[in-house]
């Protein structure tokens, strides 16, 4: 948000276009909405023991399906903002220094998909190796009894 701050105004440090706008908007109802629905959840359900919690969050059919999907809200709101925040910043650095946009952005996929790859092939030679172990009989040495 402090970012936001300088960009309002007359005089302001970067240029900001409507899609930048409509990005900041978004943070912030999301952010509102994600809030007030912590609020009811902490009015609604805060000091209850653990049967009136069950009794509470059933819904008229007898499920917690409607608990369960209104409990995931918040994090979705959180998502949200976070989603137009990034957007709304990677706007605001586009339009200054666009290079450094699609630098960042590829150098980015690659360490994370490096990381995925990497952490892939280690798995495979694990799991490889485990099955080295059991199908090979390594480390089954017959009926030897083990030192005491």
């Amino acid at each position: 948000m402090s970012l936001s701050l300088f960009t309002i105004g007359a005089q302001s440090l970067f240029v900001v276009d409507e899609f930048a706008q409509k990005a900041i908007a978004v943070s912030t109802v999301a952010t509102g909405l994600g809030i007030l629905c912590n609020a009811w959840f902490l009015v609604q359900f805060r000091h209850l023991e653990r049967r009136d919690f069950m009794h509470r969050a059933r819904c008229m059919y007898g499920s917690y399906l409607f608990f369960s999907l209104s409990a995931k809200f918040p994090s979705l709101a959180v998502i949200v903002s976070l989603g137009s925040l990034m957007a709304f910043g990677g706007r605001i650095v586009c339009n200054i220094l666009p290079p450094l946009v699609i630098v960042l952005g590829i150098t980015m996929l690659i360490i994370v998909s490096g990381a995925t790859l990497l952490c892939s092939i280690v798995h495979g030679c694990i799991s490889a190796f485990g099955w080295i172990v059991r199908i090979g009989g390594v480390g089954n040495r017959g009926n030897v009894p083990a030192p005491v």
